[in-house]
């Protein structure tokens, strides 16, 4: 953890990515105690995962992994998510991971909450806008702690 932080000071060129990372930890709906920590933790998974970078929505993910652990198991189970446990594109520029998802929600609630659809028509709505939001923080702050702690340890221990 502390050899990827060295090294993304110099292998993370890319200001954007460092400006990002800097707003999204401003972002958070949990109080994380140090959001330099949180900003550390963002940096080198980005650094690590070179490939698919940075993607908002891991800072959610990454806040509530630390009110939880410590700052360097924050950053390796923000790994096990990413690289083992989510679909793969989950967290890229594509999101092609969690567009699936989405869409899997989303025919799940048309099946088990036939009444949900209609009332979004009625405004002329979809689930889908909601949905996403909800997947890409994997739904912190969506959520009630205790409920998203629930939902959280069955995605840690049975998958996506």
């Amino acid at each position: 953890y502390l050899q990827l932080l060295v090294s993304a000071s110099q292998a993370l060129d890319n200001a954007k990515v460092e400006r990002q990372i800097e707003k999204d930890v401003k972002r958070v709906p949990i109080h994380v105690d140090d959001p330099s920590a949180l900003g550390r933790v963002l940096t080198a998974f980005a650094a690590r995962n070179a490939e698919g970078g940075y993607c908002q929505g891991l800072n959610f993910v990454a806040s509530l992994l630390l009110v939880v652990v410590p700052e360097e198991e924050a950053f390796w189970l923000v790994c096990l998510l990413v690289e083992d446990i989510l679909p793969p594109g989950f967290y890229t520029t594509e999101l092609h991971g969690s567009k699936a998802e989405v869409s899997v929600l989303t025919q799940l609630v048309a099946r088990y909450l036939p009444n949900i659809n209609p009332l979004l028509s009625r405004w002329s709505l979809t689930l889908e806008p909601f949905a996403f939001a909800w997947i890409m923080c994997l739904f912190v702050g969506e959520l009630p702690l205790h409920l998203l702690l629930h939902v959280w340890d069955r995605l840690l221990t049975e998958g996506s």
